[in-house]
């Protein structure tokens, strides 16, 4: 197990060793509070909501290409 923690505030949280914790491509505090994790998700979804009304159309149309090409047995998606 993995354990964070710097100030003496700070709860410790027991991460365990199967998770891809370190496979993250960001760097997400494991000292947060409970409030501020919070703060964080409803962001995210403030976020969601907002890039799904500006492209919902879009983001519809790549996903039924995918499946398309999934179904023929190749990927037409670049990663990126």
């Amino acid at each position: 197990m993995k354990q964070s923690g710097h100030a003496a505030m700070t709860r410790f949280y027991d991460v365990p060793d199967d998770l891809p914790i370190d496979d993250l491509p960001l760097e997400i505090p494991l000292d947060w509070s409970a409030a501020q994790a919070l703060a964080a998700l409803e962001w995210l979804e403030q976020l969601r909501a907002r890039v799904w009304l500006l492209y919902a159309n879009d983001i519809q149309q790549i996903l039924r290409d995918r499946t398309s090409a999934q179904q023929r047995g190749g990927n037409d998606d670049p990663p990126f």
